[in-house]
């Protein structure tokens, strides 16, 4: 995708011009600069910004060499690189390290980045009548964070899972 230029605006300039385009933004540092998420957070509707992950097999897992899609991969420092290239591949990074990122980082409130990761994704899915929000008759997945943003409890179907 080209940056934005000041005379051939292009995706990025179109993104941020239109209130009807969504932007999906991967909240990790590394494959957007956290200015840059930062702009983004001001500029776009907070229904209208996504967070998603981009993830690979080595999400959630340590430092090491990995596979994506035939292509050999090294993650070190939790950013997934091809080993031919150099080039980012995918992430490592999960949906609740994407909102811990939004709050202390992008400095989004928890609501705002509550709606990023769960209910604006569930829109363009089709799925907001089910999921994305705390409503009655909604499937109740619900995660219950610490004050430092720490899992404690989870609820798949508003039921808690025994914890590891």
């Amino acid at each position: 995708m080209t940056g934005l230029h000041h005379r051939k605006p292009g995706v990025v300039g179109a993104v941020l011009d239109h209130e009807a385009i969504s932007a999906e933004i991967i909240a990790d540092g590394h494959h957007v600069h956290p200015v840059a998420i930062r702009s983004l957070t001001r500029v776009k509707r907070q229904d209208n910004l996504l967070l998603i992950t981009d993830a690979m097999s080595a999400a959630g897992l340590g430092d090491g060499d990995y596979s994506l899609g035939g292509l050999q991969v090294t993650v070190r420092g939790g950013v997934a690189r091809l080993k031919d290239g150099d080039s980012l591949a995918g992430s490592t990074l999960t949906m609740l390290q994407a909102f811990r990122f939004m709050v202390e980082t992008a400095c989004v409130d928890m609501a705002a980045a509550s709606r990023m990761a769960s209910g604006n994704p569930a829109k363009p899915l089709g799925m907001e009548r089910t999921l994305g929000s705390i409503e009655a008759g909604k499937q109740a997945d619900l995660l219950l964070l610490t004050p430092a943003l720490e899992l404690k409890q989870v609820w798949i179907r508003g039921r808690a899972p025994p914890m590891e």
